[in-house]
């Protein structure tokens, strides 16, 4: 929370979003997702957003009906923003104890890539600025400092 007001920082038109709520925390965790959609909406408008429930292979199954109200409840409030976002799929995977439609949102997440259009063209194949490929040289090489201890995880404001 104490970073919150710097997530929107990151925020981009060019970018596919994943909202992830535990499904084991109910109306409470469907309730959080309202400020993220709010601020994607905002700083991101048109962009892709899947919402999903984690935690399903932890849900017994005599519960699985509430599961999918919560899930249909999440897709209702989602729905609030389809004038400013493309909400592409609302569903619960689970990863700890079993995979439960891990293969289904890979695949919705790769569908949605593929075809992702801006400015009417297709983001995915685009060219990127030299300057990211140097930052992300700088950034892998920061990296390599920090785990053989030769550099605090730490970036000085001046860096």
């Amino acid at each position: 929370e104490e970073y919150y007001a710097t997530h929107q920082c990151f925020l981009s038109e060019r970018s596919l979003y994943l909202l992830l709520f535990n499904l084991k925390d109910g109306d409470a965790g469907v309730n959080e997702l309202t400020p993220w959609l709010e601020n994607i909406a905002l700083r991101a408008p048109r962009s892709c957003v899947f919402i999903v429930g984690t935690h399903l292979d932890e849900i017994p199954a005599k519960d699985r009906a509430r599961i999918d109200t919560l899930l249909k409840r999440a897709g209702d409030m989602a729905s609030k923003f389809s004038s400013k976002l493309q909400i592409k799929e609302v569903l619960g995977v689970g990863l700890k104890k079993q995979l439960e439609n891990v293969n289904n949102l890979k695949e919705s997440i790769y569908n949605c890539a593929a075809q992702y259009v801006l400015e009417r063209e297709p983001v995915m194949g685009q060219m990127v600025p030299a300057s990211y490929h140097l930052l992300d040289k700088h950034i892998q090489d920061l990296q390599k400092e920090v785990r053989n201890g030769t550099r605090e995880p730490i970036m000085h404001r001046e860096e």
